[in-house]
């Protein structure tokens, strides 16, 4: 099995259908080389009934994996999934995703080419193309617009989502920032995967997801604080984390931690992002 596709899906039964389509519709050449593995984090939608039908109407076609699991959120639903995974490598597409035509075949022509641990692909219908093939963390962080990514299985094994009781959100990039800090991201100006930001989705609610997930956020903090290279564009991500849980309590715990300079450089960038947040709302 050369490639895993893994859903993490929660209550998006509309949603999926479109997307086993557009899997489905891809090359029979492809389709062998794939699996789908659908993990419904506590759904209380037609999911499930969705997923079984589609598993028979396309069993002759691709293969799919189910798992079921209480709600714990993306990240828990992510590790579920890398857990199951049969193939060398992983690709996460979110249920409101479509697969654009031809896209595995030629997904699976360049990863088998350049066999790199991160591979990262277009999005949609983004304008800001690669200037080079190959980005450091600091660099990749600093691109516009959406990105299709490709892991090694091994690295995702390697790196898995902490999981913190209580708390239901961390951000992908907690274990995208740690993979690429040791890999270099080759990049690929092709598009593979198009979609929609839904009004339910993670996307429109990021900010309160932060608020409501305090742990979650300070991974980010620590991973990015670890970080081979803290660059401007490190830090200006764990600044606009950092800024929507920051205290006392956890600005004189980064002191301690970290080396003085760069833990106080996060906490002003940190308050400054924070004022500015709160002075467009008035």
């Amino acid at each position: 099995m050369f490639l895993s596709i893994i859903t993490a899906t929660y209550n998006r039964a509309h949603c999926l259908e479109r997307l086993a389509n557009s899997i489905i519709e891809q090359s029979s050449s492809a389709l062998s080389m794939i699996e789908w593995i659908v993990i419904d984090d506590g759904s209380q939608d037609e999911t499930k009934s969705l997923v079984h039908r589609l598993i028979n109407k396309s069993q002759h076609l691709l293969s799919i994996q189910y798992e079921f699991q209480a709600n714990q959120g993306k990240h828990s639903a992510i590790n579920t999934g890398v857990g199951l995974c049969r193939g060398e490598y992983v690709m996460i597409i979110d249920s409101d995703d479509l697969l654009v035509s031809g896209a595995l075949e030629r997904l699976i022509k360049d990863v088998s080419e350049s066999q790199s641990v991160v591979t990262a692909f277009l999005y949609g219908n983004n304008q800001h193309q690669f200037a080079q093939s190959y980005y450091d963390v600091n660099e990749y962080l600093g691109l516009k617009g959406d990105k299709a990514l490709v892991f090694c299985k091994h690295a995702l094994q390697s790196h898995p989502f902490p999981v913190f009781k209580h708390e239901r959100f961390v951000t992908e990039s907690v274990v995208w920032n740690r993979i690429m800090d040791a890999e270099p991201i080759h990049c690929i100006n092709v598009t593979v995967t198009t979609g929609e930001y839904l009004s339910d989705g993670l996307s429109s609610q990021y900010l309160s997801l932060l608020a409501n997930n305090p742990r979650g956020v300070m991974a980010l903090v620590e991973t990015n604080m670890g970080l081979k290279e803290f660059g401007l564009n490190v830090l200006k991500q764990t600044a606009y984390h950092f800024s929507t849980v920051v205290s006392m309590p956890r600005c004189f715990s980064l002191l301690k931690k970290y080396p003085l300079f760069k833990s106080s450089l996060l906490i002003v960038s940190s308050y400054y992002v924070a004022f500015k947040r709160r002075a467009r709302k008035r």
